[in-house]
């Protein structure tokens, strides 16, 4: 699963994904380990299921709570708002 995710970061695709709630349509800008040792995507929720009834907007999700992680064939620009570097993460492995 790492590996796709580090694939659609560098091809800037969208990723579908199970979490929590349902399938959501996310653009993964980042991914490392979290403060906890947690591994961790920063991405831009587009469309989809949500359990803080925030349906689009920046989000963090736990990668090991992700369930059925497919690449599209749709493409992402980088959104306004993200920043290199992500603070919620101790070590970067991957970003835009």
């Amino acid at each position: 699963m790492q590996n796709t995710i580090i694939e659609a970061i560098k091809e800037k695709r969208v990723l579908t994904v199970r979490y929590s709630a349902g399938e959501r349509a996310v653009e993964p800008h980042t991914l490392g380990i979290g403060t906890t040792g947690n591994l961790l995507i920063r991405a831009h929720q587009r469309d989809g299921a949500s359990t803080s009834g925030t349906r689009e907007g920046w989000k963090l999700f736990k990668v090991d709570e992700l369930h059925a992680v497919e690449i599209t064939d749709e493409e992402f620009s980088t959104r306004d708002g993200y920043k290199r570097g992500d603070k919620a993460m101790q070590s970067i492995i991957e970003e835009v």
